[in-house]
């Protein structure tokens, strides 16, 4: 993983955003104000929203034919305002943090809307923040086989359940078996 930092000129941290290969997520903290998430157009065929519930909120683009579904997730009791218009505010609940956290997450729709069971199932990961990432490897001497365990970790270290796709192409591939896998759930042989 990684994590850059914005700083003013005295070096006062104002947002990190952690990032962490293969995973849909984006992890911001912004330490100064209310973050505002700019998209080039307010609700029109450039963009619009998909989904609100909880502290969710879905947006689309689709600029120059380029079709995008984001979902941010702040913490419980976040909200969002002005929506519909170009720069959608996240208000931080009021819960005695000095900062807020939310998540970007890339939803891998191949077209339209994502559906309620993509959504949630990107959902009730988002918030899972990834600190570091601990790779370990074990060797077979017999055979010479390599073993990589990747074990993605918290701010405390523990392990944490996140998705984890290594390439677009394979994101688009997962959202595929979750279509098929939630296709037999509900028709099962």
């Amino acid at each position: 993983s990684v994590t850059v930092g914005w700083t003013t000129s005295n070096m006062t941290n104002i947002m990190w955003a952690t990032f962490v290969h293969g995973s849909p997520y984006v992890y911001f903290t912004v330490f100064d104000g209310d973050p505002i998430i700019v998209t080039k157009a307010a609700d029109s065929e450039e963009k619009g929203t998909f989904y609100e519930f909880d502290n969710n909120l879905g947006v689309w683009t689709d600029v120059a034919g380029i079709r995008n579904n984001f979902l941010i997730t702040g913490e419980p009791g976040t909200t969002y305002s002005n929506i519909a218009s170009h720069n959608i505010t996240i208000t931080n609940p009021n819960d005695g943090t000095a900062y807020t956290a939310f998540t970007v997450s890339y939803l891998p729709a191949l077209e339209g809307i994502p559906g309620n069971d993509m959504v949630d199932y990107f959902a009730s990961r988002a918030r899972n923040q990834v600190s570091e990432v601990d790779i370990n490897y074990s060797v077979d001497r017999s055979t010479n086989i390599v073993t990589i365990s990747h074990d993605y970790l918290d701010f405390a270290s523990n392990p944490i359940d996140t998705i984890l796709c290594h390439s677009l192409l394979t994101l688009v591939h997962c959202r595929r078996l979750l279509t098929c896998a939630a296709r037999v759930l509900r028709n099962p042989v």
